[in-house]
């Protein structure tokens, strides 16, 4: 594969003149991935390509080694602690385990059949199979009935768990999450910040 083709394929046509030093760290990543794809070489071998990147460029750089898989025909590796992104954009992933060796399968087989629970079992953090995600692993001494809108229950539950709280079908405690607003007992409030205070003077 020639160089211009290289940038290209990256999307670097416009920095193809510029500086390593006048490039941001997504960009002088993206060249090094234009350099290892000039090799021409059917197996691209990259050792932590998102590292000390940002959010959005660690997010960019993973589709774009996803989409130049697909597109190249080429055999991608890379090593990663970037798990969550991983799980998204990996066709398949090779999981170093303690005690059982490498695990290696189409990342949502990982994750239903426990090998991901198991990798990442921890005190201070869990794995939850049903979105993928890390929590950090309070602890919970209070209890709590939460039921309402979905996604803003979803938010709700996560600032209870830090607060101590946890979600259960039947409990003293009640919070009903509306659209607009939260209710708690007899009092309305229109923001998590304020039912936390609201719930720890109870």
């Amino acid at each position: 594969m020639k160089v211009d083709a290289a940038i290209r394929l990256v999307h670097l046509e416009e920095k193809s003149e510029s500086l390593l030093t006048e490039l941001s760290d997504g960009e002088r990543q993206r060249v090094m991935i234009a350099k290892a794809f000039v090799q021409d070489t059917p197996i691209i071998i990259l050792d932590e390509p998102t590292a000390h990147l940002d959010l959005p460029n660690r997010v960019e750089i993973m589709l774009l080694l996803h989409k130049l898989a697909h597109e190249t025909g080429k055999c991608i590796v890379i090593s990663t602690h970037e798990l969550d992104i991983a799980l998204q954009a990996a066709d398949r992933i090779w999981l170093m385990t303690t005690g059982k060796g490498v695990e290696v399968g189409v990342p949502e087989d990982l994750v239903l059949n426990g090998n991901f629970s198991e990798a990442f079992m921890n005190n201070n953090f869990i794995f939850n199979p049903s979105n993928g995600n890390f929590s950090m692993n309070y602890r919970l001494t209070k209890e709590v009935e939460v039921s309402g809108d979905k996604t803003r229950m979803y938010w709700t539950l996560r600032a209870l768990a830090r607060a101590g709280y946890a979600a259960v079908s039947k409990a003293d405690k009640k919070i009903v999450v509306e659209s607009d607003c939260w209710k708690i007992g007899n009092q309305q409030v229109d923001s998590i910040e304020k039912l936390l205070l609201v719930i720890s003077d109870k």
